[in-house]
């Protein structure tokens, strides 16, 4: 029932109750008396609080009356009986307890990827920048991945997290024009440059591994590749933020040329992916040849090859794994989630996209550690491990 209707009526029966009721009694107050000071009396000394009384007794009884017949449904249409006043707040803005925990979800995995992910790639440039035996052409192509890892850790996580807050703010994601045209930008052109470095960093090392080519060939595919997959990630980027907005902006529907620089997109990550799983293959077949030609010569020398060292093959198999499954974790949930979405639009979330993004993200933190923190050209010379070793030189 609405509250104009509650209030004209009650209104109208509160005036018509006050006159009729309060004036009677005064006249038969009035009329009943024997005399006009016993009347007079009567009425300095008790009208006013009977006046009063009279009017309050017959408003509250007219007025919950009036509520009662003309009622039919819930005041406000909330039932204060049965309400909980979070869920029925949230309802009214237009959100939804999950969503709340996912965008706080999202902003925490941004600020983690913010703060360790910079740390990391930094740590990859002032290695390979104070060594100069690890400034190789391979190592370039490495440093040319942090740097698009430190975009993403600087640039592209502290601005989604910016977006986060927003949202945690005003219970949507919702922003338009250049902020929007911006970030998508920055968030794929950055995003497809890692992913398309990946699957050739992945390339040149099967092609290192197969010395079938010469030094100065290598050198020359190396910044071929790392040519192409800066050119690939900025065409990518521009692409997107030309097509118009997505689910990275705000949940309105998406025109059929975002639809198809999503596919894009998604044909691109699996692409890699496959690039990287053949590749690594193909390391693997060769080292696990060159094993066994290895231990044949250890066998031939008299020795049973009882050595402590790992065989070539399982390490290149364990990195393999590494590199596979963290590609996977990282960057098939957000492209599953896209193709799913391109197809049926009942599932479109900017909330969970959010989440799916910030996971993608994280691989900007975590690839660093596979690829050049944990080798055996790049460990012996992290920053804690300097410190240690120059402890121990002082402490002699």
């Amino acid at each position: 029932m609405d509250s104009p209707g509650i209030a004209e009526n009650s209104t109208e029966t509160f005036l018509d109750v006050s006159a009729t009721n309060s004036t009677q009694q005064f006249l038969d107050t009035v009329v009943t008396t024997s005399t006009s000071d016993t009347a007079l009396d009567i009425i300095s000394t008790s009208s006013t609080g009977t006046f009063i009384d009279i009017i309050t007794a017959n408003l509250t009884g007219a007025f919950v009356d009036n509520i009662e017949q003309s009622s039919t449904e819930p005041y406000f249409d909330i039932d204060v009986t049965n309400v909980n006043i979070t869920e029925e707040v949230l309802d009214i803005i237009g959100v939804k307890s999950y969503e709340q925990v996912l965008d706080i979800i999202s902003a925490c995995m941004l600020l983690i990827v913010a703060l360790v992910g910079t740390a990391g790639n930094i740590q990859v440039f002032e290695i390979v920048y104070t060594n100069k035996k690890l400034r190789t052409p391979q190592n370039i192509q490495l440093v040319s991945l942090a740097v698009t890892y430190v975009l993403v850790c600087t640039v592209t996580s502290l601005m989604r997290f910016f977006v986060m807050v927003k949202s945690l703010l005003h219970g949507e994601i919702n922003i338009n024009g250049p902020f929007c045209t911006c970030q998508i930008f920055i968030i794929y052109s950055t995003l497809i440059t890692t992913i398309v470095s990946l699957g050739s960093i992945s390339v040149l090392r099967a092609i290192a591994v197969s010395d079938k080519f010469s030094p100065s060939t290598k050198r020359t595919l190396i910044f071929i590749l790392i040519t192409a997959s800066w050119i690939i990630g900025i065409g990518y980027g521009t692409w997107k933020a030309w097509a118009g907005e997505d689910l990275a902006c705000n949940p309105e529907p998406i025109s059929q040329e975002v639809k198809n620089a999503s596919r894009t997109g998604v044909i691109i990550i699996f692409l890699t992916l496959c690039t990287i799983v053949v590749s690594h293959s193909y390391i693997y077949r060769v080292t696990k040849r060159h094993e066994e030609s290895f231990q044949r010569a250890m066998k031939a020398a008299g020795n049973n090859g009882q050595t402590n060292r790992e065989p070539a093959n399982l390490a290149t198999l364990k990195v393999a794994a590494k590199l596979i499954s963290t590609f996977i974790i990282s960057y098939f949930p957000l492209a599953l989630y896209g193709l799913v979405v391109l197809n049926n639009d009942s599932y479109r979330s900017e909330h969970v996209a959010s989440v799916l993004l910030s996971l993608m993200l994280s691989g900007s933190m975590i690839n660093p550690i596979i690829y050049t923190l944990t080798s055996n050209q790049f460990k012996n010379h992290l920053f804690f491990k300097k410190t240690k070793k120059n402890k121990t030189k002082y402490s002699q």
